[in-house]
C-alpha cells in the first residue's frame, strides 16, 4: 500500500515538473520568423469549404460555436497503445470504461465512449459523419472495431448535438474521419509486452489502395488483425487478494463460499451439533466446513475463507479480425458515387472464480437432501455427520435433510468462463455532389446503410440448481448395486458436494452444462441532406443545411433452455425476445452572418439548428440549438451555445427480456410498523381488506419483483449550456489557447428503482395515480403480488466544468536540425476542470455528488472515479526522419465521498509519462517504439468496497504497469 502512495505522489510531481520544463523550454527556444510561416500555411490551408464535425454547414474555416477536441492520426500512432479506445480513453472529456479488453467489469468487451461521465449512451459515436454498426443492443458502437489503419483524425464535439445528429448525441459527438484514398500498398506490425512480461499484444495491418479510370475513382481495403493476451489479477500486489476495510487500513479479505461447502451456524446451533469440535486455539467459528474426507470441521475465519480475487483477470484475451472496403468513383465533375463495407470478427472472453452460490432446491428456502444419513453419493464421513445430526437438519423425521444457506464453490468446475463472438457487418452505398444555385455553392448527400450484429455469448461453470437438486437426490440401483439419480432425466449423474474434491468429472459436466444465447441486431439507415449559400448578406453568405433520415432498429433474442428458464446459479430467466422501432427526422440548420470586418467586429454570427423526430415507440420529439461566434480580431474569439437535446430509449431500454426475482424487502401496510391513520386507508384502497388492515401482517420477508425494458419509456432531455474563447495571439505565432464552459442537465433519466424503493416511493405519495403505486399489485388478502422494477424515466444528472487545451508550435533553432530538416517542437495541453458531477436518483432526493470523490454510489465494481481534474501534456520533436514523444497523463486527487466513511479520506493525484520514437528509413520504412507507464506506478488501493474487484478503479487508473511496445511499417 505504501508502493501505491509513493508512486502517486510520485506521479502528481512527474507532472507538474513536466509542465514547468515544456512551458520553459518553449519559451527559451522559440523562433517567431518560422512560426510565422506555419500561420501563413495553415490560412491557406483554410481556402476550401470543409464540414465541421458539429455541423452540416459547409464553410470555409475551422470555427464552430460547439468545443470540437481533434485527435491526429499522428497523436494516435505515437500513443503506443494497444488499442484505440486506450487513446482515447485518456483524454480529459472523456471518462474511463475499462476497455473491450480490461478485466471483468466490461462483461461483453465492448469499448463505448462516454463524455463527461453521464454514460456512454448519451454520447453519440460517427464514422464519417454516418451511424456506426452497433454492438449490442443498447446500440453502442464498440470502438475497438472501428479501423485504426485508415483512421485520419478524430473530431471530439464537447457539448448536445442532438439537432444536428439526432438521439444520443447530449454529451457530444465521437467522429471517426477515415483516409477513403490510398494508392499503394502499407503494411504494419507491433507488438507490446509488460515489464512482468504478461499480456502481450500483437497488431497487424495491411492496406492496398488503387486509382482507376484515369484516377477518377479510388478504392482502398485493410485488413487487421489484434491479439491480446490475458493478465491475471493474482500476477499483480494491488489485486491478488480482495482487500476489505478494517479501521484505518486495508486487511487480505474472502469468501465464505468455499470449496468442498460452508454451513453457517450461530453459536446456538454449534452447541448442538455433534462431532465437531469447534472450540480451537486461534479459531473463531462460525459454522462447519467439510475436508477432503467429506467429515465436518469447525470453519475459522479468517482462514478459512476463499480468495476469489487470483482468478479474476485485469486483461481479457481477445482476437480481432478485421477488412475494411472504402471507394469512389466520379460520375461527373458534379456527382460522385462511393460505397463503404465493414466486417469485423471480434472474440473475447473473460473469467472469474469458480461459481460460488447459496445451494437451495428451489429460488428460495433451504436445500433439500434425501436421506443424506445413507445417501450413497455421499462419503462415509458426511453420511455419518448427517445420522448423527439428524435432529438438526430432519427435524421432522421424514428423511429429507434440510441445510439452510449452504454456501459452496465447486473448484471441480474450474474458474467460470463467459465467451463472446461478434461478427459485424456493415455496407453503406450513396451518392455525394455539388451545384450553383443563384451566387451560391451548394453540396449533397444521400446514402443508404444497413448494419448487422450476430452475437454468441456462452456462459460456462455455472450451476444448473435444477440438475443440482436431481443429482443430490440419490438411491442405490438393485441391478447394479450402484448409486444412481432416483429421477434419471437429462443424463442425470449423482453429485457429492460435500467436500474438497468430492465432485466427480461427470458430476461437474451434469450440474453445469454450457448456458449459451444468440443476438441479432440489424439498422436501415437512409438519409440525405443538403447544404450551401443561401443568400449574401453584407456580413457574407447566409447558409443553410436541410435534411432527412430514416432508421429501423431491431434485434432477437434467442436463449437456450438453460437461459431462457434460469437454470444457472444466479437462477434469473432470460426468456427469448425480440423487439423493434423506427423514426423518421427532418433537420435544418442556419447560419447568419451580422457583422465582418469592422471593428471589434472582425466577424459576428449567428447559429441555429432544429430537429424533429417521430418514433414508433414514443412519438414526436423535438432538438435545437442556437449559438453566437463573436471575432473581436482574427485573433481572438468568443463563442457560446445553448443546446437542447434529446435521448430516445434503445432496444434494451424498451425491450430487455422480463425476469423475475425476489428481494428482501417491508410492506409499509404491516401493523406491526403502526402505519398511521392515513397510510391505513390508502392500504385499503391499494387492496388490503378493511376488516383485516389493524392486524395485517407481511407475508414472508420481501417482494417477488420483475424487471427489464419497459416500451412506455419516454424520452431524456437535456440543456446543455457551452461559453468560451480562441486565442491566437499575433505577438506568439504557433500559440493557440482554447478554453470553455460547459453545464449539461438530464431529466427523466432511464434508471433502474428497486422494488423496495418502488414501496417507499408510493408510500409517500399516497396516490394510486402515482407512477410507482402503478407498479404495484396485491393478492385479495391484501400480500403484495408484484412489484414492477422495470427501467423507468425518474433519475437526473448535472455536469459542470471548464476545458482549456493549449496549442504551441515552434521552430527550433537550426543547430537542431538533423539531416538539414528544419526541427520543429509541438507541445499540447488538454485539460478538465470539473466542478460538479451530480446525481439526484429520484426526484426529492439527496443530490449524490461524485466530482472528485470516491466510495459508495460514485466508485465500485465497473466504476470509473470522476475527477475533477484530468490533463494531458504532451511535447512532440520532429527533424528529419526521428520523431520523439513525451506524454504526461494527470488524475487529480480524490476525497471520500460526503457522508460516507472508509479507511482513507484521501488519496492523492496519480501521474504518468509515457515516452515513444518513430524513425524513418528512406521513404518506405519505419521504425518506432516506446515506453507507457515509465515510472510502473500502481493505482491507489481503494479496497473491495470502493474500488470492485481488483481493489481499485480500473477504468480510471492504470493496472497493468510498465510496458513496451515496438513496430515497424513499409510503405511501396
Amino acid at each position: 500500500m505504501a508502493r501505491g502512495i509513493s508512486a502517486s505522489a510520485k506521479g502528481a510531481l512527474l507532472f507538474r515538473c513536466s509542465l514547468v520544463a515544456m512551458l520553459a523550454a518553449a519559451v527559451l527556444t522559440s523562433t517567431p520568423a518560422i512560426a510565422q510561416g506555419a500561420a501563413e500555411s495553415a490560412e491557406t490551408s483554410r481556402e476550401e469549404p470543409i464540414v465541421v464535425t458539429g455541423t452540416r454547414l459547409t464553410r470555409p474555416d475551422l470555427t464552430a460555436t460547439s468545443p470540437i477536441n481533434i485527435v491526429s492520426e499522428e497523436r494516435i500512432a505515437l500513443s503506443g497503445n494497444g488499442t484505440l479506445e486506450q487513446t482515447l480513453n485518456q483524454l480529459p472529456q472523456l471518462k474511463g470504461q475499462g476497455g473491450a479488453t480490461s478485466g471483468n467489469t466490461n462483461a461483453s468487451g465492448v469499448y463505448t465512449a462516454d463524455l463527461r461521465g453521464l454514460g456512454d449512451g448519451r454520447t453519440l459515436v460517427l464514422v464519417n459523419g454516418r451511424r456506426f454498426v452497433p454492438a449490442n443492443t443498447s446500440l453502442r458502437v464498440d470502438l475497438s472495431t472501428i479501423p485504426e489503419a485508415l483512421i485520419k483524425r478524430v473530431d471530439v464535439v464537447t457539448g448536445g448535438a442532438s439537432a444536428v445528429y439526432g438521439s444520443d448525441a447530449v454529451a457530444g459527438v465521437v467522429n471517426f474521419i477515415l483516409h477513403d484514398a490510398f494508392d499503394g500498398i502499407k503494411a504494419r506490425y507491433s507488438m507490446g509486452i509488460t515489464e512482468r512480461g504478461d499480456g502481450r499484444r500483437d497488431k497487424a495491418d495491411l492496406t492496398i489502395g488503387a486509382n482507376f479510370a484515369e484516377d477518377r475513382g479510388n478504392v482502398v481495403a485493410n485488413f487487421s488483425y489484434n491479439r491480446q493476451e490475458q493478465i491475471l489479477a493474482g500476477s499483480r500486489d494491488f489485486s491478488a487478494v480482495t482487500l476489505n476495510e478494517s479501521g484505518d487500513t486495508l486487511i487480505p479479505g474472502g469468501a465464505t463460499q468455499i470449496p468442498g461447502s460452508f454451513i453457517p451456524l450461530s453459536s446456538a446451533q454449534r452447541a448442538q451439533i455433534s462431532g465437531v469440535n469447534f472450540n480451537i486455539p486461534g479459531c473463531t467459528a462460525t459454522g462447519l466446513r467439510f475436508d477432503a474426507s467429506g467429515a465436518a470441521q469447525p470453519f475459522c475465519n479468517p482462514q478459512d475463507l476463499y480468495n476469489f480475487a487470483a482468478d479474476n483477470l485485469l486483461i481479457r484475451p481477445q482476437t480481432r479480425y478485421q477488412l475494411t472496403v472504402l471507394g469512389h468513383y466520379k460520375i461527373s465533375d458534379s456527382v460522385t458515387a462511393y460505397a463503404e463495407g465493414y466486417f469485423v470478427r471480434n472474440e473475447n472472453s473473460y473469467q472469474i472464480a469458480p461459481v460460488a452460490f447459496t445451494a437451495r432446491s428451489g429460488q428460495t428456502g433451504p436445500l433439500n437432501i434425501p436421506n443424506a444419513d445413507i445417501n450413497p453419493a455421499l462419503s462415509p464421513s458426511t453420511r455419518a455427520f448427517f445420522a448423527a445430526n439428524r435432529s438438526i437438519f430432519d427435524a421432522n423425521n421424514d428423511g429429507i435433510f434440510n441445510v439452510t444457506n449452504l454456501q459452496t464453490r465447486p473448484i471441480e468446475l474450474g474458474p467460470r468462463s463467459y465467451d463472446f463472438e461478434r461478427t459485424s457487418y456493415q455496407g453503406t452505398f450513396g451518392l455525394r455532389g455539388n451545384f450553383a444555385l443563384g451566387s451560391g455553392n451548394w453540396t449533397w448527400d444521400a446514402y443508404y446503410s444497413y448494419q448487422a450484429l450476430d452475437q454468441f455469448q456462452g456462459a460456462y461453470g455455472t450451476v444448473s440448481n435444477p440438475r443440482l437438486t436431481l443429482g443430490l437426490d440419490v438411491v442405490i440401483d438393485p441391478v447394479t448395486q450402484q448409486a444412481r439419480c432416483r429421477t434419471q432425466v437429462a443424463g442425470c449423474v449423482p453429485v457429492n458436494i460435500f467436500g474438497v474434491g468430492s465432485l466427480s468429472p461427470e458430476a461437474a459436466a451434469f450440474i453445469a452444462p454450457p448456458a449459451t444465447a444468440k443476438t441479432r441486431v440489424t439498422r436501415n439507415l437512409a438519409s440525405a441532406n443538403v447544404a450551401g449559400e443561401l443568400f449574401q448578406l453584407p456580413a457574407g453568405p447566409v447558409g443553410v443545411a436541410l435534411g432527412f433520415e430514416y432508421r429501423k432498429e431491431s434485434f432477437r433474442f434467442n436463449p437456450d433452455v438453460q437461459v431462457a428458464e434460469g437454470q444457472t446459479s444466479n437462477g434469473v430467466p432470460q426468456p427469448a425476445n425480440a423487439g423493434s422501432f423506427d423514426v423518421a427526422e427532418q433537420f435544418a440548420e442556419v447560419r447568419i452572418p451580422i457583422l465582418a470586418d469592422t471593428p471589434f467586429f472582425h466577424d459576428l454570427a449567428l447559429e441555429g439548428a432544429f430537429r424533429r423526430s417521430d418514433y414508433s415507440t414514443i412519438g414526436v420529439t423535438y432538438a435545437y440549438k442556437g449559438g453566437a461566434q463573436w471575432a473581436l480580431a482574427p485573433w481572438f474569439r468568443l463563442r457560446g451555445a445553448y443546446q437542447r437535446a434529446v435521448r430516445a430509449p434503445d432496444l434494451a431500454n424498451l425491450f430487455a427480456s422480463k425476469s423475475s426475482g425476489f428481494s428482501a424487502g417491508s410492506d409499509p401496510c404491516d401493523s406491526r410498523r403502526s402505519p398511521s391513520a392515513a397510510v391505513k386507508a390508502f392500504c385499503v384502497l391499494q387492496g388490503v381488506p378493511a376488516a383485516d388492515i389493524n392486524t395485517y401482517i407481511q407475508a414472508g420477508t420481501g417482494f417477488t419483483s420483475t424487471g427489464g425494458g419497459n416500451p412506455n419509456l419516454h424520452e431524456e432531455k437535456s440543456n446543455t449550456y457551452t461559453v468560451g474563447f480562441v486565442l491566437n495571439p499575433p505577438f506568439m505565432q504557433g500559440l493557440n489557447i482554447a478554453a470553455d464552459y460547459y453545464d449539461i442537465t438530464v431529466d427523466d433519466a432511464i434508471s433502474n428503482v428497486t422494488a423496495q424503493t418502488t414501496v417507499d416511493q408510493c408510500f409517500l405519495a399516497l396516490d394510486l395515480n402515482n407512477p410507482f403505486c402503478q407498479r404495484i399489485s396485491r393478492f385479495g388478502n391484501g400480500d403484495v403480488e408484484l412489484v414492477e422494477t422495470s427501467l423507468i424515466n425518474v433519475a437526473s444528472r448535472r455536469v459542470r466544468g471548464i476545458d482549456v487545451q493549449v496549442d504551441y508550435s515552434l521552430r527550433l533553432p537550426s543547430a537542431l536540425d538533423i539531416g538539414g530538416e528544419p526541427a520543429r517542437l509541438n507541445f499540447q495541453f488538454a485539460g478538465n476542470w470539473q466542478f460538479n458531477d451530480t446525481t439526484t436518483p429520484l426526484p426529492g432526493d439527496a443530490k449524490i455528488e461524485c466530482s472528485g470523490k470516491f466510495g459508495p454510489g460514485c466508485t465500485g465494481s465497473g466504476l470509473a472515479v470522476s475527477s475533477d481534474f484530468k490533463a494531458q501534456l504532451g511535447m512532440v520533436y520532429t527533424s528529419g526522419p526521428i520523431s520523439l514523444s513525451a506524454q504526461g497523463r494527470y488524475i487529480g486527487d480524490i476525497d471520500l465521498r460526503d457522508g460516507q466513511t472508509g479507511y482513507r479520506d484521501h488519496f492523492p493525484g496519480e501521474g504518468y509519462l509515457d515516452l515513444s520514437m518513430r524513425y524513418r528509413v528512406g521513404d518506405s520504412f519505419e521504425l518506432f517504439g516506446g515506453v507507457n507507464n515509465l515510472f510502473d506506478n500502481e493505482p491507489p488501493l481503494l479496497g473491495f468496497r470502493m474500488g470492485g474487484p481488483v481493489n481499485t478503479s480500473e477504468a480510471t487508473y492504470d493496472i497493468v504497469g510498465r510496458r513496451f511496445f515496438v513496430g515497424a511499417e513499409v510503405k511501396f
